[in-house]
């Protein structure tokens, strides 16, 4: 869940944000996200922050089956805060990750 008071260094607030997800998530319906290198650090009882690289698969819906194919790979730094409805994020930051092979789970 995205904080009422997120930001971002783009200027991007939670309006902002969730549109851009919901234009993704409708663009590429098909999707998988694999998360490797996952680094979580409590910083203290309401606060953490969660640093990993993603590889983002997403498949356009309306094309043949391997046709439109896209995938990515980012590295993805969040910040959260821990409120009532459970922990919030209210920064996120994210770029290019360096091309590493993603290994399959054991």
């Amino acid at each position: 869940m995205i904080a009422a008071d997120y930001e971002d260094g783009e200027g991007r607030d939670r309006r902002v944000m969730a549109l851009t997800i919901r234009t993704l998530l409708g663009r590429y319906p098909h999707h998988l996200a694999l998360v490797d290198d996952l680094a979580v650090q409590v910083i203290s009882q309401e606060l953490a922050t969660a640093r990993m690289a993603v590889s983002l698969i997403g498949k356009d819906g309306g094309r043949p089956r391997l046709a439109g194919v896209y995938a990515n790979r980012l590295r993805l730094d969040l910040a959260f805060r821990r409120s009532g409805e459970g922990w919030l994020v209210t920064r996120a930051s994210w770029g290019p990750a360096d091309a590493g092979v993603v290994n399959p789970p054991d």
